[in-house]
């Protein structure tokens, strides 16, 4: 009984640092960027791109979403909000936003439990996915003139990016001068995500998707064979 403690004990430190590491790892986009010290939008959008593959990462080392893999969404939470009572300019709602980045954490890990045997490929697969959206509605920046308006619109409606710097309140961003002229806001309107709903609509779909992966692939293990 004191050697399946010890091993636990054992177990749940291993998983904890893991968690405590993807929560530094997260956190890099707080580190200034430029001589003019942190830029909020950049912790937000490196977030933003990296959470679901942390997520993924963080099954693919066996590290649980809870109690443990949560903290590396908490970790986050600590470093933006750190970031914002340093800086000048304040977030209207960074609470709302760590539920979505937690969702899409949640989401990752949720991928890598149904990727069986390949979920070391998980983390490296949705960090490709996500950075596609991330980039899909500015071309990439490898284009002149910006995609027609409706199809920025709708690739921002699927941008993880869109999702969390809305949600934290920084509803601004497409017309700061480095992203303007590549996505034309202009053209079109559209309606910022709101945190209050976007946030627990974000948690729900991943903790429900990381739920049903887990429940999915245990009804697909072979029950024990009843002793003779």
């Amino acid at each position: 009984m004191a050697d399946t403690s010890e091993k636990r004990a054992v177990t749940g430190l291993r998983e904890l640092l893991i968690a405590l590491a993807l929560g530094a790892v997260g956190s890099l986009g707080a580190l200034p960027v430029s001589t003019r010290g942190p830029d909020l939008f950049a912790a937000l959008a490196w977030i933003a791109l990296c959470a679901a593959p942390l997520g993924a990462l963080a099954r693919a080392l066996d590290v649980r979403l809870l109690p443990y893999g949560v903290v590396a969404p908490a970790v986050w939470m600590g470093s933006v909000a750190v970031l914002d009572a340093a800086v000048t300019r304040d977030l209207p709602t960074p609470f709302w936003a760590a539920w979505v980045w937690t969702g899409l954490f949640a989401a990752g890990w949720g991928v890598a439990v149904l990727a069986g045997a390949r979920r070391a490929w998980a983390p490296a697969g949705l960090l490709c996915l996500v950075s596609l959206l991330v980039a899909l509605p500015e071309k990439g920046r490898f284009a002149s003139e910006p995609w027609p308006a409706p199809v920025v619109a709708r690739a921002l409606e699927l941008s993880p990016l869109a999702w969390v710097t809305e949600s934290a309140g920084a509803i601004d961003w497409p017309w700061q001068k480095s992203h303007y002229a590549a996505l034309g806001v202009d053209r079109f309107e559209r309606r910022a995500f709101r945190g209050p709903l976007a946030g627990p609509v974000a948690l729900v779909v991943g903790c429900a998707l990381a739920w049903f992966a887990a429940a999915f692939t245990r009804s697909r293990e072979p029950s024990p064979r009843p002793a003779e």
